[in-house]
């Protein structure tokens, strides 16, 4: 009977995935009413909880560390904040997520939040992406309130493994700046297409109301002229998908710049666009 009871012990869902610390403060959130009826759970009960991940740092910005923990049932999610004397929440943040979330401390502009990353795989039409985005939430007024939403990055691989786009975003901090950095390139056969890498950073800072203010990036994107031109490499490469979708992002870096109708570089790329698609498949432009 003893054996019984230990391998219910060790291997019931939720508690073979969380250590001590992630049961004791699981047992914690479900002392809120709210986080139970979201996770579907009574108060002591961790059969429902599939995982808990601890965070300490000084959330609430009163000098001392603070606790904070997100758990999950499955889709349904929890954040709770734990000030320094008391056993239940402070407070708690209840959502749905379909992918995974992952949370880590992340200091922003001087301020601790709580960095929520999720990851997803996209398939289409020979084309594989895959993304990791973020969210920061910060505790302010008593509350969690989410005050950054990016996709951290974005890789997208076509023609075979020939044609990779990356994207990444990372908060660094700048001297006395904290900045968002923006970094992209197109890479045909493991090279960077010429004229396609760019950095652009933009400044991240709390105004006097609490709100996080995100400054104008300080570098332009990649002009018109250079993605037409990145497109007739491809072109010639015959990979006529990828050529049109940098014929596209010309079109849309046009349109961002408010070139004139008669403008010849809006002119360019509209005419490379057309040329591209009578060079696809019938199936290919209909979709």
């Amino acid at each position: 009977m003893r054996w019984w009871w230990l391998c219910l012990l060790f291997f019931t869902p939720g508690l073979a995935a969380m250590d001590a610390d992630g049961c004791r403060f699981a047992r914690r959130v479900l002392l809120d009413e709210s986080a139970r009826r979201h996770l579907g759970a009574e108060v002591g009960d961790l059969r429902q909880i599939t995982h808990c991940t601890v965070l300490r740092a000084d959330f609430d910005a009163d000098g001392a560390d603070d606790q904070a923990a997100l758990v999950r049932n499955g889709k349904a999610c929890v954040l709770a904040l734990f000030g320094a004397d008391r056993a239940s929440p402070t407070g708690v943040r209840l959502w749905t997520s379909e992918p995974e979330p992952v949370v880590a401390v992340l200091v922003v502009a001087g301020r601790a939040c709580v960095r929520v990353e999720t990851a997803r795989q996209e398939r289409s039409a020979g084309v594989e992406t895959a993304i990791r985005h973020w969210q920061c939430v910060v505790w302010r007024r008593g509350d969690w309130q989410p005050v950054l939403e990016f996709e951290q990055s974005r890789t997208t691989i076509g023609a075979g493994g020939r044609v990779v786009r990356r994207c990444t975003r990372e908060i660094e901090v700048s001297g006395a700046t904290t900045v968002l950095v923006a970094r992209a390139a197109d890479l045909l056969d493991d090279k960077v297409l010429e004229g396609s890498e760019t950095c652009r950073r933009s400044s991240l800072a709390w105004d006097a109301d609490g709100a996080l203010q995100i400054g104008a990036p300080d570098s332009a994107d990649v002009p018109v002229a250079t993605r037409v031109q990145i497109a007739r490499t491809l072109e010639r490469e015959g990979l006529v998908a990828a050529a049109l979708d940098q014929a596209a992002d010309a079109l849309a870096q046009a349109e961002r710049e408010k070139l004139k109708p008669n403008d010849s570089r809006l002119l360019d790329a509209q005419a490379l666009r057309l040329r591209l698609l009578g060079r696809l498949p019938a199936a290919a432009v209909q979709r």
